[in-house]
Protein backbone atom coordinates (compact mmCIF):
# COMPACT_ATOMS: atom_id res chain seq x y z
CA UNK A 1 0.00 0.00 0.00
CA UNK A 2 1.30 3.41 -0.83
CA UNK A 3 -0.29 6.65 0.65
CA UNK A 4 0.52 9.55 -1.52
CA UNK A 5 0.28 13.43 -0.85
CA UNK A 6 -3.24 13.49 -2.77
CA UNK A 7 -4.67 10.44 -0.90
CA UNK A 8 -4.18 5.96 -0.48
CA UNK A 9 -3.08 4.45 -3.58
CA UNK A 10 -4.05 1.00 -4.15
CA UNK A 11 -3.01 -2.18 -5.69
CA UNK A 12 -4.78 -3.12 -8.76
CA UNK A 13 -6.08 -6.31 -9.68
CA UNK A 14 -3.87 -8.62 -11.67
CA UNK A 15 -6.08 -9.55 -14.85
CA UNK A 16 -6.95 -13.14 -15.25
CA UNK A 17 -6.39 -15.72 -18.43
CA UNK A 18 -9.84 -16.65 -18.05
CA UNK A 19 -12.35 -15.60 -20.98
CA UNK A 20 -14.57 -12.82 -19.48
CA UNK A 21 -18.38 -14.73 -18.69
CA UNK A 22 -21.12 -13.50 -20.09
CA UNK A 23 -23.27 -10.96 -18.31
CA UNK A 24 -26.70 -12.68 -17.46
CA UNK A 25 -30.05 -11.68 -18.41
CA UNK A 26 -31.65 -9.08 -15.45
CA UNK A 27 -33.58 -11.16 -13.27
CA UNK A 28 -35.97 -9.46 -11.13
CA UNK A 29 -34.68 -8.35 -7.61
CA UNK A 30 -34.82 -10.42 -4.52
CA UNK A 31 -32.25 -9.28 -2.91
CA UNK A 32 -28.82 -10.30 -2.18
CA UNK A 33 -27.14 -12.07 1.03
CA UNK A 34 -23.35 -13.50 2.27
CA UNK A 35 -22.28 -15.82 4.41
CA UNK A 36 -19.66 -17.58 5.08
CA UNK A 37 -18.19 -19.66 7.82
CA UNK A 38 -14.55 -18.42 8.17
CA UNK A 39 -12.21 -16.61 5.51
CA UNK A 40 -8.53 -16.33 6.68
CA UNK A 41 -5.49 -14.47 5.42
CA UNK A 42 -2.20 -16.06 7.03
CA UNK A 43 1.35 -15.80 6.98
CA UNK A 44 1.58 -12.78 4.98
CA UNK A 45 2.96 -9.65 4.85
CA UNK A 46 1.53 -5.90 4.22
CA UNK A 47 3.80 -3.35 3.13
CA UNK A 48 3.50 0.53 3.82
CA UNK A 49 5.12 3.16 1.83
CA UNK A 50 3.94 6.60 3.61
CA UNK A 51 4.79 9.24 0.57
CA UNK A 52 3.03 12.08 2.93
CA UNK A 53 5.29 12.32 5.46
CA UNK A 54 8.99 14.04 4.99
CA UNK A 55 10.94 13.98 2.41
CA UNK A 56 11.63 10.54 2.43
CA UNK A 57 8.81 8.01 1.85
CA UNK A 58 8.41 6.16 5.34
CA UNK A 59 7.91 2.32 5.14
CA UNK A 60 6.03 0.43 7.66
CA UNK A 61 6.15 -3.52 7.44
CA UNK A 62 3.58 -5.79 9.22
CA UNK A 63 4.00 -9.54 9.89
CA UNK A 64 0.31 -10.75 9.22
CA UNK A 65 0.70 -14.33 11.22
CA UNK A 66 -3.28 -14.76 10.62
CA UNK A 67 -5.98 -12.74 9.88
CA UNK A 68 -9.38 -14.79 10.69
CA UNK A 69 -12.98 -14.11 10.40
CA UNK A 70 -15.99 -16.21 10.94
CA UNK A 71 -19.93 -15.80 11.52
CA UNK A 72 -20.01 -13.53 8.15
CA UNK A 73 -23.47 -12.47 7.42
CA UNK A 74 -25.82 -10.05 6.23
CA UNK A 75 -29.09 -10.56 4.13
CA UNK A 76 -30.70 -7.91 2.23
CA UNK A 77 -33.82 -9.23 0.96
CA UNK A 78 -37.12 -8.19 -0.95
CA UNK A 79 -39.05 -8.12 2.98
CA UNK A 80 -35.89 -6.21 4.28
CA UNK A 81 -32.96 -6.63 6.11
CA UNK A 82 -32.00 -9.20 8.72
CA UNK A 83 -29.13 -8.58 11.42
CA UNK A 84 -25.24 -9.28 9.99
CA UNK A 85 -22.62 -10.38 12.23
CA UNK A 86 -18.88 -10.24 11.80
CA UNK A 87 -16.23 -11.49 13.88
CA UNK A 88 -12.34 -11.12 12.80
CA UNK A 89 -9.38 -11.85 14.99
CA UNK A 90 -5.81 -11.00 13.60
CA UNK A 91 -2.36 -11.74 14.59
CA UNK A 92 -0.46 -8.80 13.76
CA UNK A 93 3.17 -7.52 14.78
CA UNK A 94 3.54 -9.80 17.56
CA UNK A 95 0.27 -8.41 18.46
CA UNK A 96 -3.14 -9.15 18.24
CA UNK A 97 -6.77 -7.10 17.28
CA UNK A 98 -10.39 -8.54 17.47
CA UNK A 99 -13.77 -7.05 16.14
CA UNK A 100 -16.90 -8.61 16.95
CA UNK A 101 -19.84 -6.41 15.42
CA UNK A 102 -23.57 -6.79 14.34
CA UNK A 103 -24.81 -4.53 12.15
CA UNK A 104 -29.05 -4.00 11.37
CA UNK A 105 -30.50 -1.76 9.31
CA UNK A 106 -33.78 -0.33 10.46
CA UNK A 107 -36.25 2.29 9.10
CA UNK A 108 -34.86 5.21 10.28
CA UNK A 109 -31.01 4.03 9.41
CA UNK A 110 -28.20 1.60 10.17
CA UNK A 111 -27.70 0.85 13.80
CA UNK A 112 -24.43 -1.25 15.04
CA UNK A 113 -22.41 -2.50 18.21
CA UNK A 114 -18.79 -2.92 17.58
CA UNK A 115 -16.42 -4.56 19.96
CA UNK A 116 -12.80 -3.80 19.38
CA UNK A 117 -10.11 -5.88 21.22
CA UNK A 118 -6.39 -4.61 20.84
CA UNK A 119 -3.43 -6.80 22.90
CA UNK A 120 0.19 -5.67 22.30
CA UNK A 121 0.14 -3.90 19.42
CA UNK A 122 3.44 -2.96 18.74
CA UNK A 123 3.59 1.19 18.43
CA UNK A 124 6.79 1.58 16.55
CA UNK A 125 5.56 2.85 13.36
CA UNK A 126 4.03 5.67 14.45
CA UNK A 127 7.36 7.66 15.39
CA UNK A 128 7.75 9.17 12.19
CA UNK A 129 3.82 10.87 12.50
CA UNK A 130 4.96 12.14 15.89
CA UNK A 131 8.54 14.32 14.83
CA UNK A 132 7.62 17.08 16.67
CA UNK A 133 9.18 15.16 19.73
CA UNK A 134 12.49 14.67 17.36
CA UNK A 135 12.89 10.66 18.68
CA UNK A 136 14.88 8.77 17.01
CA UNK A 137 12.97 5.62 17.52
CA UNK A 138 10.56 4.48 19.50
CA UNK A 139 9.02 1.04 21.22
CA UNK A 140 6.00 -0.01 23.30
CA UNK A 141 2.66 -1.39 22.57
CA UNK A 142 -1.00 -0.25 22.40
CA UNK A 143 -3.50 -2.42 24.50
CA UNK A 144 -7.72 -1.78 24.14
CA UNK A 145 -11.12 -2.41 24.83
CA UNK A 146 -13.51 -0.46 22.85
CA UNK A 147 -17.34 -0.58 22.33
CA UNK A 148 -18.84 1.59 19.64
CA UNK A 149 -22.50 2.13 19.18
CA UNK A 150 -23.92 3.73 16.94
CA UNK A 151 -27.57 4.34 15.08
CA UNK A 152 -28.33 6.80 12.30
CA UNK A 153 -31.16 8.58 14.25
CA UNK A 154 -29.54 7.76 18.01
CA UNK A 155 -26.78 8.16 19.84
CA UNK A 156 -22.73 7.58 18.30
CA UNK A 157 -21.21 6.54 21.56
CA UNK A 158 -17.72 5.18 21.76
CA UNK A 159 -16.38 3.68 25.30
CA UNK A 160 -13.30 1.89 26.95
CA UNK A 161 -9.93 2.11 27.83
CA UNK A 162 -6.77 2.48 26.25
CA UNK A 163 -3.14 2.16 27.28
CA UNK A 164 0.29 1.91 26.20
CA UNK A 165 2.80 -0.50 28.12
CA UNK A 166 6.83 -0.53 28.06
CA UNK A 167 7.40 2.54 25.85
CA UNK A 168 10.45 3.45 25.08
CA UNK A 169 11.65 6.62 23.22
CA UNK A 170 14.98 7.70 22.12
CA UNK A 171 16.64 10.92 21.51
CA UNK A 172 18.91 11.48 19.33
CA UNK A 173 22.28 12.51 21.31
Amino acid sequence: LDRQKAGLLLPTAVPGDAPAEPEPEPEEASGWSFGADSVAFREGQIHFRDFAVGDEPQRLDLAVEDVSARNLALTLGASGVEPGHIVISAQIGGGSLGLDAQVESRPDGRATLSKITLAKLPIAGVRVYLTMFGWSDLTGSLDAEIEHRFETAGPHELAGSVSLSDVRASIPN
